[in-house]
């Protein structure tokens, strides 16, 4: 049975979401916006699935115009209300653990493909295997991952390895 690709990534979100990544219920923080991140992104994908990346205002416009360009539906409107509420709720800098920075990462770039869990992902070579680049599937270079989300996937995935 062959799924089309944007299926198949949203099965593996899913999926992805549905395992316990930490002890405590997640929910997204309180503030204007939140009803239309929740709607808005809760229909492919958990809406708390955005916990634990923080990024500057520019940055989650450009997360967010991916999602729509995905097929997000929001309004000029929504846009900037879903982009100002993820801005300020979860911003650059804030103090966040070099894992769940990795789990951020590894649900953006990597478990489209390799799913929630993945063991053969653990490993010493890890990191240089992914500066040398990743091929996907079909053959193209994936994702370039810089320097720091390189160390910090090799914290989550080393953290998913214990959990075990």
């Amino acid at each position: 049975m062959h799924l089309p690709r944007r299926k198949l990534r949203l099965l593996w979100l899913a999926a992805a979401m549905l395992v316990p990544w930490s002890t405590g219920a997640q929910t997204l923080p309180d503030g204007a916006g939140k009803d239309v991140v929740e709607r808005a992104c809760g229909v492919c994908h958990p809406a708390t699935q955005v916990m634990g990346r923080n990024m500057s205002r520019d940055q989650w416009a450009s997360e967010v115009r991916m999602m729509v360009q995905e097929g997000a539906k929001l309004t000029d409107v929504e846009f900037t209300q879903t982009v100002d509420y993820l801005a300020k709720a979860f911003p650059a800098g804030r103090d966040t653990t070099p894992a769940d920075r990795g789990r951020a990462v590894y649900m953006s770039q990597c478990a489209t493909c390799h799913g929630p869990r993945d063991p053969k992902l653990v490993g010493k070579e890890i990191g240089p295997f992914l500066k040398k680049g990743h091929p996907m599937r079909s053959g193209k270079p994936a994702p370039s991952l810089t320097e720091p989300e390189i160390v910090d996937l090799s914290h989550f995935l080393h953290q998913m390895a214990k959990a075990k």
